[in-house]
């Protein structure tokens, strides 16, 4: 995904000038491959992920949060606004 968002690393510094406008502190974590923004970014849509406020993904207690969930919505709003 890295060598598909280099050449166009302005999306990244749109999306963490947002997260910072919301009052969060943005945090960067390579992930390796297999979602569905990957495969989607690999044939040209860049879709970096923003996270979605979940936790113990595929586990048996995975949950997400109602409030880091909004907080997403509200980022995202917020990248669009500012597009």
């Amino acid at each position: 995904m890295a060598e598909k968002i280099k050449p166009r690393f302005e999306i990244i510094e749109k999306a963490m000038d947002a997260i910072k406008r919301c009052g969060l502190t943005p945090i960067t974590s390579p992930i390796r491959g297999g979602t569905d923004g990957a495969r989607l970014t690999y044939e040209g849509l860049l879709c970096p992920n923003l996270g979605t406020g979940g936790y113990q993904f595929h586990g048996r207690y995975e949950f997400a949060s109602i409030q880091q969930m909004e907080k997403a919505l509200e980022i995202m709003f917020d990248i669009i606004k500012h597009a």
